[in-house]
């Protein structure tokens, strides 16, 4: 059985060339299904994703599964894996040294790439079959991860920016979602066109073509006085009575932004995105975190005031045992207390608009190890497993002002769950996640529709007045119950 799982790469090295510019791209979900010459059938799945300017394939056969690079070679594609359980211990004979080869020719035929192969070892034929590659009809659920990067608007510190650059380097394919602070500009001494330019140089370094940029806000006094309102000095995330802590000639990141009203808040979201926009070129999207979480209702309105779509500052209680004995564990605790690492997005209502709640499901990487992050995303997929047409959502991410320190727990964890090679794993920005979740809130809302109409029908009432169709008055909406 084992040497079919190897077998089932080789339709995948063909396809690409046979693909004219009016076909579909290669990337997706496909399922396999195929026999060894002279031996069983077997099926599978595949994902082939886009790495940088190239293609990786992700296998997933039983319990085995591979992945590597894609690579062009004459008429084909060369796969090649650094797995030392994969290719070659599959294989149905003995050797160390010797050269594999894999080829493969294939056609198109209607929707389905069909083809034959065959592996040699030096110029014998150790194993040959036909196969077919195919979109599949129904719905493939899968895992998808948003990474985010809470940038606090303290310092960017050369040690945490190289942090994120080794991290890219090493990740390239990864899309982060950067929940970027507008206090680095407005930083005593930052206020000049050179100041402005060189804040905007170093925020570069972290940020790739495919990342998606979003806004974080802490309480800082140079921020809130330059969007014209007036400072609080609590509460504090520390506790009553604790003294603001100065940095950099600031002060305010442990304030709660919660001391301010949805008005004033709107306000300084507004002036937030504009300054990002004006001194540093950074076009901030629809997603929004609330430093330390902190967001009670009132927030989540100014939230929606301000034009944004989706808040992703609900996070589980549980991840904050290092907070013991501070006031923010008991905040968190307050406005989250139903929220659990297997919450998925739901939609909150405000008076100024609805939100998409992405809930921090596995918190950042300053509170958690890179076990629990692996962990968390495994047992996701066992979730996923169980309704395999369904989405299942986890976030996990770090602060820019601690990366040098854990941004390595990510790393890890990372590692990890690629060596895994599981097709249903998908990285993508917290954005398109959002739009994935609002078009199958939309759907399921219009499926209900109909099924009130189909009832109507069918008992003989007539259609709903007007009155019938005024909304309930709105209220922020309580999580799902988590699933086990």
């Amino acid at each position: 059985m084992k040497h079919s799982l190897v077998l089932s790469l080789l339709l995948l090295l063909g396809l690409a060339p046979l693909a004219s510019a009016n076909e579909p791209a290669l990337e997706g979900h496909y399922l396999l299904r195929g026999k060894v010459d002279q031996g069983e059938r077997y099926r599978g799945e595949a994902r082939i994703l886009r790495r940088g300017e190239g293609l990786e394939l992700v296998l997933r056969r039983g319990d085995v599964s591979l992945r590597g690079p894609l690579r062009p070679a004459g008429a084909g594609y060369h796969f090649s894996t650094e797995s030392k359980q994969g290719i070659l211990s599959s294989l149905p004979f003995t050797g160390t040294q010797s050269k594999t080869v894999l080829e493969a020719r294939y056609r198109r035929k209607g929707s389905v790439w069909v083809g034959q192969w065959r592996m040699l070892q030096g110029t014998t034929v150790v194993s040959s079959g036909r196969e077919q590659l195919r979109v599949a009809k129904r719905r493939i659920g899968a895992v998808r991860i948003a990474i985010s990067v809470d940038w606090e608007g303290r310092e960017l510190s050369e040690e945490n920016l190289a942090a994120i650059e080794r991290f890219r380097a090493r990740f390239p394919e990864v899309p982060l979602t950067h929940f970027l602070n507008a206090a680095y500009f407005t930083k005593p001494g930052v206020g000049s066109g050179a100041g402005d330019a060189a804040v905007a140089a170093r925020i570069k370094r972290a940020l790739r073509p495919q990342d998606e940029l979003g806004l974080h806000l802490h309480g800082w006094r140079s921020l809130i006085e330059a969007a014209g309102v007036e400072f609080q000095r609590a509460p504090s995330f520390w506790g009553a009575g604790k003294a603001l802590k100065p940095v950099g000639g600031d002060e305010g990141h442990e304030v709660e932004i919660a001391a301010y009203s949805a008005v004033e808040l709107e306000r300084i979201l507004t002036f937030s995105k504009e300054t990002l926009r004006a001194r540093g070129g950074f076009e901030i999207g629809g997603s929004f975190r609330a430093g330390g979480w902190v967001a009670p209702p009132h927030v989540l309105e100014g939230i929606a005031a301000a034009g944004f779509g989706v808040d992703t500052s609900a996070v589980p209680p549980s991840w904050h045992e290092e907070l013991s004995g501070l006031a923010l564990r008991g905040r968190i605790q307050q406005l989250w207390g139903q929220v659990r690492p297997t919450t998925q997005p739901y939609r909150v209502q405000t008076p100024k608009g609805p939100l998409i709640e992405m809930p921090d499901t596995c918190a950042l990487a300053d509170y958690v190890t890179a076990r629990e992050m692996t962990t968390h995303v495994r047992e996701a997929l066992a979730q996923q497993r169980r309704r395999p047409d369904g989405e299942v959502y986890v976030h996990l991410g770090f602060h820019l002002e601690t990366a040098a320190r854990f941004l390595p727990r990510l790393a890890q964890a990372l590692t990890a769950l690629r060596a895994d090679a599981d097709p249903r794993l998908a990285l993508e920005t917290l954005e398109r996640s959002a739009a994935r979740v609002r078009a199958d809130l939309e759907a399921e809302a219009q499926a209900k529709v109909k099924e009130s109409e189909k009832i109507r029908e069918t008992r003989g009432l007539p259609p709903p007045t007007f009155h019938d169709a005024q909304p309930k008055t709105a209220k922020t909406a309580k999580p799902p119950a988590a699933k086990p």
